[in-house]
């Protein structure tokens, strides 16, 4: 992507998700991230130490200035002010503007063929433009998420 064509001071942003019609609720939704000591570990203690840096003022600087990004920690936002471009600093300021979601899940069974972002995602637009109803995308969900309990 680095040589990617762009417009001069072209910078990416971030905004609430469409609505069909004026006054509805303008939602923002943010994806979950976790870390994990795998249960076999060879060195648990040594992980726990890492968990535990993960989420120090020095961590979080250390993320904004390597990779222009902010951890989802409290007051991070200003912690990194200066340190990541202002376009990424400004973009937490949608959290603001919308109704905030997380969407996360556990892991999927081994034995599920389930994608959900086939069922919750990529579908989203079918519904904008009118191809899907908002209920047939509610019960696509809904039978997903069905499949995945019936897996286990």
């Amino acid at each position: 992507m680095a040589d990617a064509p762009r417009a001069d001071g072209f910078e990416f942003g971030l905004t609430c998700a469409p609505v069909l019609d004026d006054g509805e609720t303008r939602y923002v939704m943010s994806s979950v991230e976790q870390f994990e000591i795998p249960a076999n570990a060879k060195n648990p203690e040594l992980a726990k130490e890492f968990l535990r840096f993960l989420y120090t003022e020095d961590s979080v600087k250390l993320f904004a200035e390597k990779a222009n990004g902010i951890y989802a920690l409290k007051k991070a936002n200003e912690m990194v002010k200066g340190i990541v471009t202002d376009g990424v600093y400004n973009m937490n300021d949608i959290y603001q503007e919308g109704t905030f979601m997380v969407f996360g899940w556990d892991a999927m069974p081994d034995t599920s063929k389930v994608v959900i972002a086939d069922s919750v995602f990529n579908v989203a637009s079918d519904v904008m433009n009118g191809d899907m109803t908002a209920e047939q995308w509610r019960d696509g969900i809904e039978a997903a998420f069905e499949e995945i309990a019936a897996s286990k």
